[in-house]
């Protein structure tokens, strides 16, 4: 068992849940799938520019084509009235469809394809490390990255707290006092571009989808106020990393898919208990 691999996933966990929470609040779960699909064209452009794959070149690329995807999922939203799914479907299959082309048509250059972008590995988050300033101990860059990344999100939702509370739930209200729902959505897609993108290369696209979306889903189901549904939703995260990496160690298996699918279990026994919860009235009311 590698140590720093689960430190890795549990860090990564309570990022993304973190974002994907008001992801899920403002009905854009899949805002995470398409931002992971989109910065492809900007890795790509990063690469011909920079001539290499420094990790700094590609995360300003990628960046550039997060916030170019969020921004667009607002216009078609906002000034084409199209509807949120669909202005994501374009937006992300577009941007996407510029990727492939663009590494199709200089393959011979690049040292680069679809499936090493989009899909990393967790049990390879170990193996990169760097020296922290002024000591020897030598920990995995994933680590350090992963906890900066954890810091700002946290920063930022606390210091936006309102702002994000109010136009996640009550979008009109919060117009009619004067609070900023694009500027606010704009805050909320660029929280979930920079822990996508730090995130996805680390860990793999498809579980950092399942942890934004899958915890914050969960908890929404079983809280009634926002800070319960946050803390609902880093506790599902981080247990269903803990136990998703026992149980892919124990069977030999995919640790990415081992977690998404513990992610999973938990979501439908939550459903399974409400259900059952609500037939139990029902049932005695009828004796």
């Amino acid at each position: 068992m590698n140590t720093w691999v689960l430190i890795n996933a549990v860090v990564i966990a309570l990022s993304c849940s973190l974002a994907g929470a008001f992801l899920v609040l403002r009905h854009r779960a899949m805002l995470t799938d398409a931002i992971s699909h989109a910065v492809l064209p900007g890795l790509v452009i990063a690469f011909l520019i920079s001539g290499s794959r420094n990790t700094a070149a590609m995360l300003i690329g990628a960046f550039a084509f997060g916030f170019i995807c969020i921004f667009l999922v607002e216009f078609f939203r906002r000034y084409v009235r199209i509807t949120d799914d669909a202005s994501i479907g374009i937006t992300f299959t577009s941007l996407f469809a510029i990727g492939i082309i663009l590494v199709s048509r200089y393959t011979d250059r690049i040292d680069l394809d679809q499936e090493c972008v989009l899909h990393g590995e967790i049990t390879y988050s170990a193996l990169k490390r760097m020296a922290l300033p002024g000591t020897n101990w030598h920990v995995p860059q994933t680590f350090v990255s992963g906890m900066a990344m954890l810091f700002i999100v946290s920063l930022l939702i606390a210091i936006g707290y309102r702002g994000l509370k109010i136009t996640s739930f009550n979008p009109d209200y919060a117009t009619s006092i004067g609070v900023s729902v694009t500027l606010w959505h704009y805050i909320s897609g660029g929280i979930a571009s920079m822990v996508t993108i730090v995130s996805f290369e680390a860990v793999g696209a498809i579980l950092v989808i399942a942890l934004m979306v899958i915890p914050a889903a969960t908890a929404w189901l079983i809280s009634k106020r926002l800070p319960a549904m946050l803390l609902n939703t880093t506790i599902l995260s981080v247990t269903g990393s803990v136990f998703g990496y026992w149980v892919a160690i124990w069977l030999n298996v995919s640790i990415a898919g081992s977690i998404a699918f513990l992610l999973g279990i938990q979501l439908m026994v939550v459903i399974l208990v409400k259900v059952v919860a609500r037939r139990l009235p029902l049932q005695r009311a009828t004796k």
